[in-house]
């Protein structure tokens, strides 16, 4: 039953995900509402269960397997929105494209922002494709084709790709200008108030920081917990707590963040992947190339955040 799944089917179910609306859904792929409904019945035909639960006001929302199923075809369904800009370059053979996904502390950071921007000014006829996505997706964005480069902590393991080192640098506190702390050569675990610290449980940092014997995470937790690393540094600015970081965007911070050396010192990796098995066009191994040196020059100005 399940060849009979048509991309035709799978964009509306993305509309309607997205949208929680037939109408809406309607709306947003220029299809008919009888069409969208048609469309849906048809994948839950085809899938053996239902994908959505009617609300009041004719809202619909993802039953339990269809949110399962969502996040399984996550990756598939935005495949299909590139299709329209992946048939465009191929016709008219004037732009190469290059898909280049990267979690958000990178997307955010001084030195992907420098490569970015030498890169386009190098190469106008190229087009880059920036793209988010978790840590633990980045990899098989890669392997499955969806991203060309992944730029993301690491080392990578995985077997298909080839991992081109970028950075290897120490966590920082982050700490408004005006706290005791911000004159500091450096920082330990004994100079952080707990109750002032941001603390995201789920952040890749926090392994490192057990590992290297810092005593963390608190065992007493303060009382803001943020997962983003661009909210938490937000947050620091307006002189609203500190937080252990990845020093990455410290440029941007300048003037209202001081960020301090963290001791005992934690390393935190940064890699660019590629799949070992795919031979890179001259486009994507020069912005590999320009990523790497935006990386050096990056380091080589922020001496102070290796060992």
């Amino acid at each position: 039953m399940f060849n009979r799944i048509s991309a035709r089917q799978l964009r509306a179910y993305r509309a309607l995900v997205q949208t929680g609306s037939v109408t809406r859904a309607a709306e947003t792929l220029n299809l008919s509402q009888p069409t969208i409904s048609r469309q849906i019945s048809m994948l839950e035909e085809s899938l053996g269960f239902r994908l959505f639960e009617r609300l009041g006001n004719n809202r619909l929302v993802p039953s339990e397997l269809g949110e399962r199923f969502y996040r399984e075809v996550e990756g598939t369904l935005q495949g299909l929105e590139e299709l329209n800009w992946i048939a465009r370059g191929i016709s008219t053979s004037q732009r190469e494209r290059i898909r280049v996904t990267a979690t958000p502390p990178v997307l955010n950071s001084d030195f992907f922002i420098a490569a970015v921007n030498q890169f386009t000014r190098d190469h106008p006829d190229v087009e880059l494709r920036i793209q988010w996505d978790l840590r633990t997706q980045i990899e098989a964005a890669v392997v499955g084709r969806r991203s060309d480069i992944g730029v993301s902590a690491g080392p990578s393991e995985h077997p298909a790709l080839v991992d081109t080192e970028l950075l290897l640098i120490n966590a920082a506190l982050a700490v408004p200008v005006s706290h005791p702390l911000a004159n500091k050569k450096d920082a330990t675990v004994d100079d952080v108030p707990p109750r002032e610290l941001l603390l995201d449980q789920g952040r890749p940092i926090l392994p490192h920081m057990v590992h290297a014997g810092t005593g963390w995470p608190a065992s007493e937790p303060g009382p803001l917990d943020v997962q983003m690393s661009l909210t938490a540094m937000r947050l620091v600015s307006t002189g609203n707590r500190v937080v252990i970081c990845e020093p990455l965007s410290c440029d941007w911070f300048a003037g209202t963040v001081a960020f301090v050396p963290y001791r005992p010192a934690i390393d935190i990796y940064y890699g660019c992947f590629q799949l070992r098995d795919r031979s890179a066009s001259d486009a994507q191994r020069a912005f590999v190339k320009q990523l790497v040196t935006s990386a050096n020059e990056w380091q080589t100005k922020h001496a102070q955040f290796r060992v």
